[in-house]
């Protein structure tokens, strides 16, 4: 959790929710990378996590080694589609709105657009999916609500 409440009392109450670790504002970021590192060591500490590699299937992204694998094969992705596809396999499960997702991944770029997720959403798809078909798309358009990470076997 990284918030700016320092109190012990909100330190308390963060953990006791589900926090796996309190951050308080202003702090350096050497010690947030210090910290993720931590979390990604730990066995099972993060969902999804084997190892520094996120894993859907037979679908890996290390991020520590900045690469992305499909059946064993490599995969390359943009910047900002990595970033994406890292995000969308952190989060397994969650339905995140276009606005949600455009205010995690883009920040405060100036290409932040619905149109440019969905065409970083296509190059992904065209990059990782194994068939054209959209229902077995690894990301999925769920209607009228957003995007998530479709569950794989």
């Amino acid at each position: 959790m990284l918030t700016g409440k320092s109190a012990i009392d909100h330190k308390e109450e963060g953990i006791d929710t589900g926090a796996d670790d309190y951050l308080t504002k202003p702090f350096d970021m050497r010690e947030l990378h210090a910290r993720l590192r931590a979390l990604l060591r730990r066995p099972g500490g993060a969902a999804g996590v084997t190892g520094n590699c996120l894993v859907a299937g037979d679908l890996e992204l290390d991020p520590v080694k900045y690469r992305v694998t499909r059946g064993g094969k490599d995969v390359h992705l943009t910047p900002k589609d990595f970033a994406l596809l890292e995000f969308f396999l952190r989060n397994p499960d969650h339905v995140f709105s276009v606005q949600t997702i455009l205010s995690r991944v883009w920040s405060y770029e100036s290409d932040a657009s619905p149109e440019g997720l969905r065409a970083a959403i296509r190059r992904i798809r065209k990059a990782v999916d194994i068939t054209d078909d959209p229902t077995e798309s690894i990301i999925e358009n769920v209607a009228r609500v957003g995007y998530r990470l479709r569950k794989q076997n």
